[in-house]
């Protein structure tokens, strides 16, 4: 596959995405880390999240994980509200994967 060619999506028609971001921020006193972050991440897919140093992909994976709270936006797993205060609750949600130290199963 060249750089122009997009691959298919392997999910099912009329699936939706894993994880969906929808408009999160993030803020640490007057910085804001994450302003608006809107992102799909479809099932059966790799997914890579790249950038500069400094970008916010530290805080974004932390937010999503339940590491830091959200200040704003929302968090979809398989369409419906995900908001793991704490990384405990995402472990029991089944999102062993994404927390620190856990061992996915």
């Amino acid at each position: 596959m060249t750089a122009t060619e997009v691959a298919p999506d392997p999910a099912p028609a009329g699936s939706g995405p894993l994880l969906e971001l929808r408009g999160l921020e993030k803020r640490f006193g007057p910085v804001r880390a994450l302003r608006g972050v809107n992102l799909e991440v479809p099932a059966a897919q790799v997914t890579a999240l790249v950038g500069d140093n400094g970008a916010g992909k530290s805080v974004l994976i932390r937010t999503v994980s339940g590491i830091h709270a959200p200040d704003g936006g929302e968090i979809l797993w398989q369409g419906r509200p995900a908001a793991h205060p704490h990384p405990a609750r995402g472990v029991r949600a089944g999102h062993r994967d994404r927390v620190p130290g856990s061992r996915a199963r």
